[in-house]
């Protein structure tokens, strides 16, 4: 029952048989790849991309890309109790050859976010003074890192 239901929920047979695109297919079936595809396409091919909360896709991603794989805000919890002012975090991120920035906001900033305020707080100071949105979808957020 299980095996026919969760067929029957892919529903794999369109694009097997070549009447549903791969494109159209992982758009239906994973909700961040449309950002991904994004990315791809219009990023430099020397882009670096954070990727926070994304999930473990990063065999989605055609450009250079970070993830924690195990605890998806290790690193930027880390960044952001050891930087005082945004400027610090975007350096850091700098250091780490960090130029863009793709996360799920739901999971880095809502209510089940592991960030403690004040680390939100930074957050949000850091992208409004050295971040550029490029696109949004949902709660997918694709930020440019400025060098100002």
């Amino acid at each position: 029952f299980h095996i026919t239901s969760r067929f029957l929920n892919i529903s794999p047979l369109p694009v097997a048989v070549g009447s549903e695109s791969r494109d159209q297919f992982l758009s239906r079936m994973l909700p961040p790849y449309e950002m991904y595809r994004f990315a791809n396409r219009t990023l430099a091919t020397d882009a670096r991309i954070f990727l926070i909360y994304m999930k473990n896709y990063s065999f989605l991603c055609d450009r250079d890309c970070y993830a924690d794989a195990l605890f998806e805000t290790h690193t930027i919890q880390k960044i952001l109790r050891q930087a005082a002012s945004p400027s610090e975090v975007k350096d850091r991120l700098k250091a780490l050859k960090f130029s863009h920035l793709l996360y799920d906001q739901r999971y880095l900033l809502g209510d089940a976010s592991p960030l403690h305020p004040g680390e939100k707080d930074l957050f949000l100071s850091f992208r409004k003074a050295h971040g550029t949105l490029l696109r949004q979808s949902g709660p997918y957020r694709l930020d440019r890192l400025d060098d100002g």
